[in-house]
């Protein structure tokens, strides 16, 4: 199934660290106060971008008093968060607001008021912190502390892959720090997953690699979400006055510990260390511990059974940490860490040892002194540079790569005669155009698991362009771009025969191109449009190849260019 960027920004966001462009701010009539340009960037600390979703002069969102709506940072299934600006102290604060059909539900506002006094009793760099909680006519607000960075472990994990040893017990350090203080002031979170951990990572340049991520000393995982938290002490067995919907279950089924569904008056902290020895596990494999689907089959299952070894899954981890993990993810409760100091004492040594193992590589350089050797050394340091730029200057003449798209010729591609090849009189770029198209053009070339096919559309007048990739028979995904009689665009993804709509993306003028890449493995399709991350679709059935096709729908022209496949620079998506 496919999810929308309603549903994905609940999978791999978070309330308070989506970070995109936005348009408008809205004043507590609701109308537009000022547009981006009156905004000050720096107040979004290193960004120069301001974060979240634009924000419609037609959405009429009553914002919280004294406070103004700059933009929609996530939606999950309770409520939305907003970022919103505290006018009288000119700062940045992330803004939860109910759902409408949650909103006069007094079982969800005490829900609400219950996060917001755990987290007002809270003063932790690791542990995301409140303002307030306002109460209208309008609703119940609550105000956060704004977490920059654009990133959660769940989007780090959606960029980067499956993360390195020592980068996941530096993630788990400041999550364990960070629940232990949680702990001392009396409260269990329950509800721990890689979504509920922003990271803190103001920085105007985008990581480039995950290992990049605490060369900022400032850069810390925060803990969010503290919704369905309790006083330790207290029954996870909701009252009687907070009866919650039949068949549910208060938690994330993929990562909360049994005795949370089948022990709820023996629940403690060891839940909360159960739940992060299933996120260690997503970090270290990008897999969730068991892929069991059907909820109550997995509930099931995890009674008796520990959290596997995260190497049965190909990652490469030290006998230490393996031991670690393996105490966290007990099924028996009393197996695990019977406090935090013993955990938090077993990952610093483990984190001391990386840094021990740095420090004596680095030594063993400094001992390589070639100066110190004589003549010799600095004869044979010379015939390597030599050797080095020669080979590197005939690689770079006579092998270097050419990239070629794919739309300079129709001999990559198979279509009727609504298609035609050649260089765009303005841009001077190789195009293919469709002129009044309704038959496919289709991509020769079969793309396989493991690679991104990337390229750009145009679609100037009222119509739909269609772009599939179709992996079995009848089984296929497609991209839809539409736009109505004024030219208004929208925007949908259909899949096993269900259509999903994207919504809150920027329309395009008749002459701007639109960037879509589509990131294949073996079980997933991840779209990326414009360099947004826009819908994941995971597949019944495992993907051996697939094909790329594109038409239009009562759409005089359709043009494609800068056509490419290539390999996926990021294990994240090889299965």
């Amino acid at each position: 199934m496919f999810y929308g960027k309603p549903l994905l920004r609940r999978l791999v966001s978070n309330p308070g660290c989506s970070l995109e462009t936005t348009h408008v701010i809205f004043n507590r009539e609701g109308k537009s106060a000022v547009d981006d340009a009156t905004v000050e960037m720096s107040a979004f600390g290193a960004s120069t971008a301001i974060p979240g979703k634009p924000l419609k002069a037609d959405h009429n969102i009553p914002p919280p008093p004294g406070c103004e709506l700059i933009s929609l940072l996530g939606s999950g299934g309770m409520g939305t968060v907003f970022l919103a600006r505290q006018c009288h102290l000119n700062r940045l604060v992330a803004v939860k607001m109910l759902h409408k059909e949650f909103a006069a539900n007094p079982v969800f506002i005490n829900r609400l008021r219950s996060e917001a006094i755990t987290l007002a009793a809270m003063n932790h760099p690791n542990v995301v912190g409140c303002h307030d909680i306002v109460t209208t006519t309008e609703g119940v607000y609550l105000i956060m502390e704004y977490i920059p960075g654009q990133l959660s472990v769940k989007s780090l994990l959606l960029r980067f892959g499956p993360l390195p040893e020592p980068l996941v017990v530096r993630i788990l350090l400041d999550v364990v720090k960070g629940l232990a203080y949680v702990f001392e002031k009396g409260y269990t979170h329950f509800d721990l997953k890689p979504d509920n951990l922003l990271i803190y990572h103001d920085s105007a340049e985008p990581l480039r690699e995950a290992s990049e991520l605490f060369l900022d000393k400032n850069t810390r995982v925060t803990i969010c979400d503290f919704g369905i938290s309790k006083q330790n002490g207290a029954s996870q067995n909701p009252s009687a006055s907070e009866p919650p919907p039949p068949g549910s279950v208060l938690g994330s089924p993929a990562y909360i510990a049994p005795e949370q569904v089948f022990f709820p008056e023996d629940v403690d902290f060891r839940a909360d260390i159960y739940a992060l020895a299933g996120t260690a596990f997503y970090m270290l494999t990008n897999s969730v511990p068991f892929t069991i689907t059907e909820r109550d089959l997995l509930l099931t299952h995890k009674l008796n059974h520990d959290i596997p070894d995260p190497s049965s899954m190909g990652a490469k981890i030290s006998p230490e940490f393996a031991a670690i993990l393996r105490r966290m993810g007990s099924a028996d409760p009393g197996k695990r860490y019977g406090n935090y100091h013993d955990l938090l004492v077993e990952l610093e040594l483990l984190h001391d040892k990386y840094n021990q193992q740095l420090y004596t590589a680095w030594k063993a350089v400094r001992r390589l002194d070639f100066i110190k050797g004589g003549t010799a050394a600095l004869l044979l340091l010379a015939l390597l540079l030599g050797i080095f730029w020669g080979v590197k200057h005939v690689h770079a003449k006579y092998y270097q790569a050419v990239r070629v798209s794919l739309a300079t010729s129709m001999g990559f591609w198979q279509g009727d005669g609504d298609w035609t090849a050649g260089k765009d009189p303005q841009e001077h770029t190789w195009t293919v155009t469709g002129k009044k198209a309704r038959g496919w053009l289709n991509l020769i070339q079969t793309i396989h698991p493991g690679q991104n096919l990337q390229f750009k559309i145009r679609h100037p007048t009222p119509g739909s362009v269609i772009c599939q990739i179709k992996y079995g028979i009848d089984q296929y995904g497609m991209f839809v771009w539409r736009r109505d009689a004024d030219l208004k665009c929208s925007y949908s993804l259909y899949a096993d025969r269900k259509v999903t709509a994207i919504g809150e993306m920027n329309d395009k003028k008749p002459i701007e191109w639109l960037e879509c890449t589509f990131k294949l493995s073996r079980r997933k399709i991840i779209l990326y449009v414009d360099g947004e991350l826009a819908a994941v679709t995971h597949l019944d059935k495992p993907m051996a190849a697939c094909h790329f096709a594109i038409r239009g729908i009562n759409a005089n022209m359709v043009q494609i260019k800068e056509v490419y496949i290539s390999d996926l620079q990021s294990t994240a998506f090889n299965e």
